[in-house]
Parts: structure tokens; C-alpha cells; sequence
């Protein structure tokens, strides 16, 4: 984890919009990492 003085502050606001958003209940639904994992695999 980077400290919090290396993060710059458009990175820090754009985070704290961020979870202004989750708090308010504005989020997608979770990502399906398994799909995901299952579309990457059949590049190979």
C-alpha cells in the first residue's frame, strides 16, 4: 500500500467519490471473477 502523502489528491477525491457512491447504494453488481476466469482461458 502506497502512503497516503504519495497518493495524489485528483486519486484521493476520485476514491472518496467513489465510496460516496457505495454508501449510497450507486454500485454494479459484484464482477463474476469465475466467468471471467472461464472467457480468459478460452484465449489460450
Amino acid at each position: 500500500m502506497a502512503h497516503p502523502d504519495e497518493i495524489s489528491r485528483k486519486t484521493l477525491a476520485v476514491m472518496d467519490e467513489a465510496v460516496k457512491y457505495l454508501e449510497e447504494g450507486k454500485a454494479s453488481k459484484p464482477v463474476d471473477m469465475e466467468e471471467l476466469n472461464r472467457l480468459l482461458s478460452e484465449d489460450e
